[in-house]
């Protein structure tokens, strides 16, 4: 007899999804606005991030289910930092990361800290990440 497992991957083992790890489709570019009416950092110019996946969230209170990792193009500096990684998801309530995806739009972002590789995480983790404000979010090229 056949599995369900079998009948939709092929094996008998599911599929376990990392999808901040590698994927087959190309990743998509955003701009990121920090300034120039949106909360944020008003001293951070518009970033090139590359959507990295997935990131769920800990589960604490006043945090959103999942969160899109963004890398930096170019690495940034912010006040004698280094920022590479940004943990971003929709601002407003009733905006899914496939919405911010698809069509841009209100997201707060995250900075993570220097010295921590946000591809390693399977969760946010709190003590690696600092609040950055709220930018505007607009797809670079489809």
């Amino acid at each position: 007899m056949i599995g369900i497992n079998q009948l939709r991957f092929g094996s008998a083992h599911p599929r376990v999804a990392q999808p901040h790890r590698k994927s087959p489709v190309p990743p998509l570019r955003y701009r990121l606005g920090m300034a120039d009416g949106a909360h944020g950092p008003r001293d951070v110019p518009p970033l090139v991030i590359i959507d990295g996946g997935n990131i769920a969230a800990p589960n604490m209170p006043n945090w959103q289910g999942e969160y899109m990792l963004g890398i930096c193009e170019e690495a940034a500096t912010w006040r004698g930092t280094s920022v590479k990684y940004l943990a971003v998801s929709p601002r407003y309530v009733g905006t899914t990361l496939a919405d911010i995806r698809h069509a841009g739009g209100i997201v707060g972002v995250g900075r993570v800290l220097p010295g921590v590789d946000a591809r390693l995480w399977e969760v946010l983790d709190p003590a690696g990440i600092d609040y950055w404000g709220a930018g505007v979010l607009a797809l670079v090229e489809v």
